[in-house]
């Protein structure tokens, strides 16, 4: 992985929502080809941190995408540099799967606004890699809520930008599901040198997926760096408030909620 070029960088940036400090002076680098998951309790300022990096949010700082600031970017230079998966995606009535996953095709299209053969194979591929081949023709409202996630998976995947912003992408997905996912988007990381950011409550899976993790805390970083330094049981309990124990075996790190002694049986 070549450390030297900054995908994202976050500079002192700010965010207040209905007055209150959300994301609180957060100086953020991350790197060309890396997957970083920003992990926090509820409230932590995870979502508004996406949200900001994606170009949607107002901020005080600096945010930049490869050099450029997301500010001035017009709404179609940010679709080709960055796809999203929010955690509350807005759904277009009466439309079928495929139609929306091929929306991801739209910052890529001519002036006729027509998908060619290479936007349709893009399409294809995506679908048949996340098993909604044979839902394609299905209407989004007649969808469970892990077939929609996946759709929506989909689509940012679809868009092909050097960029992905996953918001809780697991939410919903049964395990398979959840692998398999993932493992596309990691794939396509060592690919096509996709630069990665996301949000996971699994802290598990984001250890398993994510080369740093960067925790937040009443929107401030409080650790950087790999999942062995990161998810330690002390760490995690004092953030959470929780009793939690981190397993090591085999390079692989897990972390089990634990029942306090005075209430177990």
């Amino acid at each position: 992985m070549n450390t030297t070029t900054a995908a994202v960088s976050c500079a002192d940036v700010s965010v207040r929502l209905g007055g209150r400090l959300v994301v609180d002076s957060l100086s953020l680098d991350v790197f060309e080809g890396e997957w970083v998951t920003i992990v926090g309790p509820n409230g932590a300022g995870k979502t508004t941190l996406l949200n900001t990096i994606a170009g949607v949010q107002r901020f005080d700082g600096t945010v930049e995408l490869a050099g450029t600031e997301v500010g001035t970017l017009g709404a179609r230079a940010r679709a080709r540099r960055v796809g999203r998966v929010p955690q509350h995606p807005v759904l277009p009535g009466g439309m079928t799967l495929v139609d929306y996953v091929l929306l991801g095709r739209t910052p890529h299209l001519g002036l006729l606004g027509t998908e060619g053969r290479q936007d349709l194979d893009v399409v294809a591929y995506v679908l048949d890699r996340l098993d909604l081949t044979p839902l394609a023709g299905h209407f989004l409202e007649t969808l469970s809520g892990g077939e929609l996630q996946r759709c929506h998976i989909a689509r940012a995947i679809a868009q092909e930008t050097p960029i992905l912003l996953l918001d809780e992408p697991t939410t919903a997905l049964d395990l398979g599901h959840q692998q398999e996912a993932l493992e596309l988007v990691d794939e396509l990381r060592h690919e096509r040198r996709l630069t990665v950011l996301s949000t996971m409550h699994d802290l598990t899976l984001a250890g398993q997926y994510s080369d740093r993790l960067v925790l937040l805390k009443q929107g401030a970083v409080v650790a950087v760096g790999p999942a062995s330094e990161v998810l330690t049981s002390g760490g995690l309990s004092d953030l959470y408030g929780a009793s939690v124990r981190v397993v090591r075996e085999d390079g692989d790190i897990v972390v089990l909620p634990t029942r306090s002694t005075e209430n177990a049986t």
